[in-house]
């Protein structure tokens, strides 16, 4: 099942085949072969025992604790609890990257019968944050050699076309960006409810609101951080209200359309009938 077209169907009224799942798995495959090597003596440089910072990464990321977390640090890092920021920053990124390298091999990507089903892409997008975690470590890009592989990868509904398409307009467009995360929680922090993104806090917000009375922008600086990779960034933000209906937000100068923000930040944002100024 995980490997071949094994001939089993959940839907038995569709002539489908499964030829796709070996192109699928061994792009998988190209993938993870095209960060292992590179990273290997990455990781060296990091983890006194990269094996075992790995192992027990996973224990952490069950039950995370800033306690457990440092306990880890000093545990694991090469130069324990005096690790830089940006080492430490480098190590999570690295983790990250190999827990999403083994994600995407998660099984019921293969159970059922279709290629740019739900389950597939899930696996595809946990591809992807790999390959843009790669990126941050700065490895070479493997995505041009992984879409590649893609290309093989068939699908039992023609306007699909290939593996590549499916990650390229399902997988990959459903991530959110940076600057689409820093929307959703300067919403949400605005109005005091709770962030859209559990790995990424709200540090330090300063913001005004200004009107007319038709409109209203609320802009001002926020402080952001990635929970998992230590990732700490300000960012400017605007957000554009006419007569009680989301308009625009921006986000460093890049327009973020509302559709691209999750939809309980907008909503609670707009219910929100009294702002807390300066946080």
């Amino acid at each position: 099942r995980w490997r071949s077209n094994c001939g089993c169907r959940s839907l038995h009224d569709k002539p489908w085949t499964q030829a796709w799942r070996g192109p699928l798995r061994r792009a998988f495959d190209i993938l993870s072969e095209a960060v292992d090597r590179p990273s290997a003596p990455v990781a060296r440089t990091l983890f006194t025992d990269p094996v075992a910072a790995e192992n027990e990464y996973g224990e952490l990321t069950a039950a995370e604790s800033p306690t457990k977390r440092e306990a880890y640090v000093a545990k694991h890092f090469r130069a324990g609890a005096s690790t830089p920021a940006v080492e430490r920053r480098r190590g999570w990124i690295y983790l990250e990257m190999r827990r999403n390298l083994m994600y995407m091999y998660t099984s019921c990507a293969w159970f059922f019968d279709e290629s740019s089903g739900l389950e597939v892409v899930q696996n595809m997008r946990y591809a992807a944050r790999a390959i843009a975690l790669a990126r941050q470590l700065g490895l070479a890009d493997p995505r041009p050699a992984f879409l590649d592989a893609l290309r093989r990868v068939s699908t039992n509904i023609p306007d699909c076309r290939d593996g590549s398409w499916i990650f390229e307009n399902y997988a990959e467009k459903s991530l959110y960006t940076t600057g689409q995360i820093a929307a959703g929680v300067f919403l949400s922090s605005w109005s005091g409810a709770i962030a859209p993104f559990p790995a990424w806090d709200a540090g330090r917000m300063e913001a005004i609101e200004s009107s007319d009375g038709r409109r209203r922008l609320i802009a001002g600086l926020l402080s952001i951080f990635d929970t998992r990779t230590e990732d700490r960034r300000t960012v400017r933000a605007e957000v554009h209200i006419e007569r009680d209906v989301f308009s625009s937000a921006k986000i460093d100068g890049e327009n973020i359309p509302e559709t691209h923000i999750p939809e309980d930040a907008v909503r609670v944002f707009l219910e929100c009938t009294t702002a807390p100024g300066v946080l």
